[in-house]
């Protein structure tokens, strides 16, 4: 069913073209998932709406100008995240591509300083480096486990539950769940890291806190 319904929301057209920029990014022998990266880029991009209505814009204003005769590496990529689901990590959504050629010194060591706006804004994700020269250094938001302490019908009780942790050196927020507002603590890479937190607040509080998973990076 999600081939289908893929297949139907990109053209032939706005994937070849997508193929296209994967090869004038990354040349004909960049590793898969280097180009499953790229192209996931090109995805949540367009899923995300902030960076153009639909992939044509998204490619036409973020990404290079395509290059001629793709290699078969680049439409296969291209397939696998667009009508696949199989991305660079399904725990990423990619909004950032920088390559090494504009924000690194030739050497593979980054210019910190061009790349200080996208740390305040995006969760640093990761980086390719295919040679001294050649690289990707990737943003965007990073999914995360917290503690969700509970859910209440008022704003002003849930702020009331915040402060509580926060008496207690706990950091927590209020989140909007379906009409209610949740508390979140935490932010940890897996479930395993969020234990120790979530059985503290069950001792502290009257909940019964359980994990969810959260994007991060909306700074």
């Amino acid at each position: 069913m999600r081939k289908e319904n893929e297949s139907a929301r990109f053209s032939r057209e706005e994937t070849e073209r997508a193929a296209g920029v994967l090869y004038a990014l990354a040349g004909g022998e960049a590793p898969a998932h280097v180009l499953r990266a790229l192209a996931q880029a090109m995805y949540d991009m367009t899923e995300s709406g902030d960076y153009g209505t639909g992939l044509a814009r998204v490619l036409r204003y973020h990404f290079p100008a395509p290059a001629e005769n793709p290699p078969d590496a680049c439409r296969k990529a291209v397939r696998e995240v667009f009508y696949g689901g199989r991305k660079r990590n399904g725990g990423w959504k990619i909004y950032q591509i920088c390559p090494f050629e504009r924000y690194a010194d030739g050497k593979g060591v980054p210019k910190l300083h061009l790349l200080a706006p996208f740390f305040e804004r995006y969760d640093y994700l990761g980086c390719d480096r295919l040679s001294r020269k050649r690289g990707f250094i990737y943003f965007g938001r990073r999914r995360r486990c917290a503690v969700r302490v509970g859910s209440f019908t008022l704003r002003a009780a849930a702020r009331r539950m915040m402060s509580y942790l926060g008496a207690r050196s706990l950091t927590a927020r209020v989140v909007s769940e379906n009409g209610a507002y949740g508390v979140c603590a935490g932010s940890f890479e897996t479930p395993r890291d969020a234990q120790g937190l979530s059985a503290l607040i069950g001792c502290l509080t009257a909940e019964e806190p359980m994990l969810l998973w959260e994007w991060g990076g909306g700074k």
